[in-house]
């Protein structure tokens, strides 16, 4: 179908086909020359992409000799291939799983559409794709594939009961009993595979530039397996550890405040005995005065 496309002009690139770009589903998508790096992430709405990349662009980059997108960016790229569908065909897309194993968040927005990823029957006009690369810098070129599109004729979507019948029929999930009335749920399994127990990839926070071309060159990910059997021994030790610092810590600033509450009892109770003390002090003070002139007068009598 997707070669009967393409002969039919309803897929049309401006450069000829890779050899290997027709998938048995799906139709791989290819980067063009120019990529615009942009304020944010955007609809077209009503409008075209280009008169919104027009008004939201930060700089263009060429792609002819390779350039590296940067973490954290939202670039906008026009894909060398666009449609022009029969009224009864419709084209989803979706990023390639060699895509997401780089955690380069991408889709392919369509003009005058409100939803990404999806083009509706009949449309007629160009490709873009939104790249941004969330764990590491990419170096990327014209040509290069981050997308893939596949195409429907007519209402290809099941209903409820539909699904429901096909899974009793060719058994979907594991599950005999499974409810897929509503879609089929994906879970992730967590016992681990293999003899290390793996259950799945963690990213190095530092890598080199990742060229989305080379293929298995990398080692961007660290294996996370299952839990030791008695891994639980370690965490306790951990818990029993950090409680008793915890309680030490405690201890200690109940202590402090008992101790600073003490000195301030005590100097106030400083401040009242030398106020009520004063006085007393005064009046002893005369009295020794009165007496030492009581004993000068009785010395000049004798």
């Amino acid at each position: 179908m997707i070669a009967a496309l393409v002969e039919g002009g309803a897929i049309k690139p401006a450069y000829a086909l890779d050899a290997d770009q027709i998938q048995p589903a799906s139709l791989d998508l290819r980067l063009g020359e120019i990529a615009y790096r942009v304020r944010a992430s955007f609809l077209p709405g009503r409008t075209t992409v280009a008169q919104r990349v027009e008004g939201l662009k930060l700089h263009e980059i060429a792609l002819a000799n390779g350039a590296v997108l940067e973490t954290g960016c939202v670039y906008i790229v026009p894909l060398i291939e666009s449609l022009a569908l029969p009224e009864d065909i419709s084209a989803s897309a979706n990023p390639k799983s060699s895509t997401g194993r780089l955690d380069v968040f991408t889709r392919v927005i369509a003009d005058e559409t409100r939803g990404f990823d999806r083009i509706g029957a009949g449309y007629h006009g160009p490709l873009y794709a939104e790249i941004s690369p969330k764990t590491f810098p990419v170096l990327v070129r014209k040509g290069s594939r981050l997308s893939q599109i596949r195409f429907r004729h007519g209402n290809a979507l099941l209903d409820a009961e539909a699904v429901r019948a096909l899974h009793a029929r060719e058994r979907l999930v594991d599950d005999a009993d499974a409810d897929v009335s509503e879609g089929v749920a994906v879970g992730v399994d967590l016992s681990g595979l293999g003899p290390e127990r793996l259950v799945g990839y963690r990213a190095k926070r530092h890598t080199a530039v990742v060229d989305v071309e080379r293929r298995a060159g990398y080692d961007v990910a660290k294996p996370v397996m299952e839990h030791h059997p008695y891994g639980w021994i370690y965490l306790f030790a951990f818990i029993i550890v950090t409680t008793f610092m915890v309680l030490n810590l405690f201890i200690g600033v109940v202590v402090n405040a008992m101790q600073s509450e003490s000195e301030k009892v005590e100097e106030v109770e400083r401040v009242i005995v030398h106020e009520e003390a004063a006085p007393i002090l005064a009046e002893v003070k005369g009295l020794r005065q009165e007496v030492a002139a009581l004993r000068a007068e009785m010395a000049g009598r004798k």
